[in-house]
């Protein structure tokens, strides 16, 4: 991908991929897809994550946009209850 750095899991917080497939699952966005290595976010097509196991989560910029889409909901739910 054009202007995007690769980045060696071994490079990012010590991780190894062997240490990923052994003992960790990987958290990826399940919005953007990005994966998180440590506690730094990266581009899908950065990092290989091997045959690691998935979980999937938030990104944090995925997760303020999912909270700020959610809130209006939040205030219906919040007028209701005081409602009834």
């Amino acid at each position: 991908m054009a202007g995007t750095q690769e980045v060696s899991v071994e490079e990012v917080d010590g991780v190894t991929t062997a240490d990923i497939e052994q003992d960790r699952f990987v958290s990826t966005c399940c919005q953007c897809g990005k994966i998180r290595v440590g506690d730094t976010w990266h581009h899908p097509d950065a990092v290989d994550v091997g045959s690691a196991r998935l979980t999937h989560g938030y990104c944090p910029d995925c997760f303020r946009k999912a909270m700020l889409a959610f809130e209006p909901f939040l205030e219906t739910a919040e007028l209701a209850t005081k409602a009834g």
